[in-house]
């Protein structure tokens, strides 16, 4: 696109004003000003980048408490079973034991238990963290929590889900 250098430049639409109001009448556009639903439609789409839906830190944070639990969990079956051994046995007898008595699921016996606790447990707190925190930084500028307040939102999502769950 080629720009004529003699013409003023192009200025941006606003929702508020229209694209030409405050120019002189000979150099506005014949285009219309901005009807009233364009104005509903801008102000719908502004609303709607203040960030995402609530439930989705919800989702987010229960996947994130199942996908780090997947990890985690044969190191949790092979403490366990190292602590009601009989015999003291170490890590790699212990993992050598399960995996010639049950395979490599036996790494993840119990999973079903521990998935349901990331599901509700994990979830419930973590989503009320982001929450609760949101609502306490959004008097601030920037946006900053005090340690103190985050300390206090940590508590204060954990304690809520604990007493629900």
């Amino acid at each position: 696109v080629v720009l004529d250098p003699s013409l003023p430049p192009p200025r941006p639409h606003h929702p508020l004003i229209g694209p030409d109001q405050d120019r002189p009448a000979s150099l506005r556009s014949a285009a219309r000003p901005a009807s009233p639903s364009r104005h509903k439609m801008a102000s719908s789409s502004a609303s709607a980048s203040a960030g995402p839906p609530m439930w989705t830190k919800f989702v987010v944070s229960g996947l994130a408490g199942v996908s780090g639990w997947m990890f985690v969990h044969p190191f949790d079956v092979l403490k366990v079973r190292m602590q009601v051994s009989e015999t003291k046995v170490s890590a790699v007898g212990m993992i050598g034991k399960i995996y010639s008595k049950e395979g490599i699921p036996g790494l993840y016996s119990g999973l079903s238990a521990a998935v349901t606790r990331q599901l509700t447990y994990t979830t419930l707190r973590l989503g009320l963290y982001d929450v609760i925190r949101e609502k306490i930084s959004a008097g601030n500028a920037k946006g900053e929590v005090p340690f103190a307040l985050k300390l206090a939102t940590g508590l204060t999502a954990g304690a809520t889900a604990v007493r629900i769950f």
